[in-house]
């Protein structure tokens, strides 16, 4: 059976990348194949050590001069919203293969664009949010609903001043074969602005509904470190980021807090993160170090960056290399303590990734 799934995904990646190259097929066939090696130990016990796969299918279609129809279909361990890698060997059995984005992207030329359907996150999604952080949400985590936002070209970039997001996000859609039927919604806006000299700042608001909301979390997998009883979220996010050049290569400093304003104390998070170098071009390079300080109701655990929850302080230096057009490698080593509470032993989390583009 594991060995069907894998000779079926191989053989639609095949097909699909030779539609793609038909010059006279108006739709755009993309995807990724990945492995990914992780552990997670600490001084006294192991617990992680595995290897793992993901594979993303999709294609998008121009419809006319301003509206693009997107599909995409991705791998998924059972109700885990936060990634698309699945462990290989016996776990494999229990793959989902999903369609995991579906919406349409209606673009003008004075700068709205509205998207309706199941989403990319739109508070860090490079088109609207001002970096890669995934303090409050991973960047796998789908929104299903719709989002308006205004000051971007038709292709999708970002112009330069001012930029405004909003979005209602239901979280009744499935992340497999087990429904989540429930009333719980998110709603949020952004207000962003991007100066000229390379500076990018951004403020956002995201609250979530009470009503629901136990229901939702309690059919969701991930990192379950919030405490049992709080289901009050308004995440008020800023978010600063600045980037130029530093001997010939881009250098960027990004900063991220976070702030529960709902939680019976107020509950904050911190990430910094500092990069240097660029994998946009064959053989390029980048180096980087990350520090998080999450305390435990700062955040929704299980929907923020997958190895983070709450409730620690950490560092992770990180290194990417792109020897082919097509192919990124990069590692990570996360170094984590506790933020509150007793002291335990440092938890290291390695991993290292080998992913292909099509």
């Amino acid at each position: 059976m594991k060995k069907a799934k894998v000779l079926l995904l191989a053989l639609s990646a095949f097909c699909f990348a030779s539609l793609a190259r038909a010059e006279d097929n108006s739709v755009k066939i993309f995807g990724d194949v990945g492995f990914r090696y992780q552990g997670y130990y600490d001084v006294d016990f192991s617990y992680l050590n595995d290897l793992e796969m993901k594979f993303r299918l999709g294609a998008s279609k121009k419809v006319n001069e301003r509206i693009i129809a997107y599909l995409r279909f991705d791998t998924e361990p059972q109700n885990t919203p936060t990634g698309s890698w699945i462990t290989m060997g016996d776990r494999l059995t229990k793959t989902s293969f999903l369609l995991n984005r579906a919406y349409l992207d209606y673009r003008t030329d004075w700068g709205l664009d509205f998207i309706v359907g199941k989403f990319d996150n739109p508070f860090v999604a490079p088109i609207y949010g001002v970096g890669a952080s995934e303090l409050v949400f991973d960047a796998d985590v789908p929104f299903t609903g719709l989002a308006l936002g205004w000051n971007q070209t038709q292709e999708g970039e970002w112009k330069e001043g001012a930029r405004v997001m909003a979005d209602y996000n239901s979280l009744t859609f499935r992340y497999s074969s087990n429904p989540v039927s429930t009333s719980a919604y998110s709603i949020g806006g952004q207000l962003a602005y991007k100066f000229p000299f390379g500076l990018t700042a951004s403020l956002s608001d995201v609250f979530f509904n009470e009503e629901g909301y136990p229901e939702f979390d309690s059919v969701i997998n991930g990192n379950a470190t919030n405490s049992d009883s709080l289901f009050d979220f308004n995440l008020l996010n800023l978010t600063v980021k600045y980037q130029t050049q530093a001997a010939g290569k881009p250098i960027y400093l990004l900063g991220d807090w976070v702030i529960n304003t709902e939680a019976d104390s107020l509950k904050h998070g911190i990430q910094g993160e500092l990069g240097w170098g660029s994998v946009i071009e064959k053989m390029g390079w980048q180096l980087g170090l990350r520090f998080t300080w999450i305390q435990q109701e700062a955040v929704i655990s299980k929907l923020n960056e997958d190895q983070s929850g709450t409730n620690l302080v950490g560092f992770m230096p990180w290194l990417k290399f792109k020897p082919l057009d097509n192919t990124l490698i990069f590692f990570t080593l996360y170094m984590t303590d506790i933020a509150d509470g007793p002291d335990q032993p440092i938890r290291w989390r390695p991993r290292l990734y080998y992913i292909v583009n099509f």
